[in-house]
């Protein structure tokens, strides 16, 4: 390996430990990294049973790892620390600190931080000490990435080095597969975390009132975070062949399931830039999805397969819509099209951008 590599430290979550939208685009990002950097990773885990829950094996796992980037950065010298950024109280302290022990091992290490979130703004807005925080990370130099160019507006009142990174995905995990064996029914598929925020809850009630119910199959994937949330599930789906709950799918299977499916749907109440729907975009999939977050920035203000969050009735309406529109070959050109603003190509150029104009950052 060559002396004159960059090299870079990863604090974060990464599959197949944590499974969630932000620890798939860290793995994502660190392997692209890895090809014009030495990339260092340590990774923080933890059990999706305790989303957001305050656990002592989270604090003893962030104390760990905190002492863990302590002797690491003293060992050896690193040009960039890149991060997430985290909102709770607690994740703010992990931020923190992390950021202060790595400026303890060497102060012109540079500050990368990743923000995944569309809430940013009302949370400064909403609370003093969160914008405190944000502060503090400006203050020692930390250069921001940010989800769209909305976005990155909205931060350049109080951040002074935002930049815009489009999420992708791994299109060697997601691509086309030609033969596929063909349903009888209009497959939906729902794959995400079972989470009330995604708007599992709606989606269930929406499709069990739907009078269409005969001709569809709605599949759900993912892993549940909290027992109230299952109950309900197991509750709404009692008796209902139509519906079925499955644990999560990754790598070849998780492609075979998005490929087999007609309709992918995700009703979330908040989102940034979610994954699944560049998944449906890369396969030319129709997606019922809530204009939350920057999805227009990706789908555009007039996308015809809108749902409004927590609305059961606007689910319907756009689930009947994408039943009359899955299967014709101009909405698939238009997906097609889409996704090419936005494929892993892209990506990859946007990000070493960043990375080497973080490097000249005085």
């Amino acid at each position: 390996m060559s002396d004159s590599k960059i090299k870079l430290l990863f604090f974060g979550e990464l599959p197949p430990e944590v499974i969630h939208g932000v620890s798939l685009s860290n793995k994502i990002n660190t392997d692209l990294l890895s090809e014009i950097a030495e990339v260092t990773v340590i990774e923080e885990k933890w059990n999706l049973r305790e989303h957001n829950q305050f656990t002592f094996y989270k604090i003893f796992s962030a104390l760990k790892s905190i002492i863990k980037i302590f002797n690491t950065s003293r060992k050896s010298s690193f040009d960039i620390f890149y991060s997430v950024l985290y909102v709770s109280g607690f994740g703010a302290i992990k931020n923190i600190l992390s950021v202060l022990v790595v400026k303890l091992g060497n102060r012109r290490t540079k500050i990368i931080i990743h923000i995944h979130r569309s809430d940013l703004l009302q949370k400064i807005n909403s609370s003093r000490l969160f914008k405190c925080y944000i502060s503090g990370l400006n203050f020692f130099g930390a250069i921001f990435i940010v989800l769209s160019q909305t976005q990155k507006n909205e931060c350049n009142k109080f951040l002074d080095r935002v930049y815009v990174l489009y999420n992708c995905i791994d299109e060697s995990q997601v691509y086309p597969i030609s033969k596929m064996t063909r349903s009888d029914k209009i497959r939906f598929l729902y794959i995400s975390n079972y989470i009330e925020e995604k708007g599992i809850l709606d989606l269930l009630v929406a499709f069990r009132g739907l009078n269409e119910l005969s001709k569809i199959q709605l599949d759900c994937y993912g892993g549940f975070t909290d027992p109230l949330t299952e109950k309900h599930i197991k509750k709404l789906t009692k008796g209902i062949q139509e519906i079925s709950i499955n644990p999560p799918v990754f790598g070849a299977s998780k492609n075979k399931v998005l490929n087999e499916a007609d309709v992918v749907i995700l009703p979330s109440h908040n989102e940034g830039v979610p994954l699944v729907l560049l998944e449906a975009l890369r396969l030319a999939k129709p997606i019922v999805i809530t204009k939350v977050g920057y999805i227009n920035e990706v789908l555009g203000e007039d996308y015809p397969l809108y749902s409004i969050p927590k609305d059961i009735e606007s689910i319907q309406k756009a689930s009947i819509n994408a039943i009359k529109i899955h299967g014709r070959s101009d909405f698939k050109t238009f997906l097609n099209e889409i996704y090419q603003n936005f494929n892993q190509k892209n990506h990859h150029k946007q990000l070493d951008k960043i990375v080497y104009e973080t490097l000249s950052v005085y």
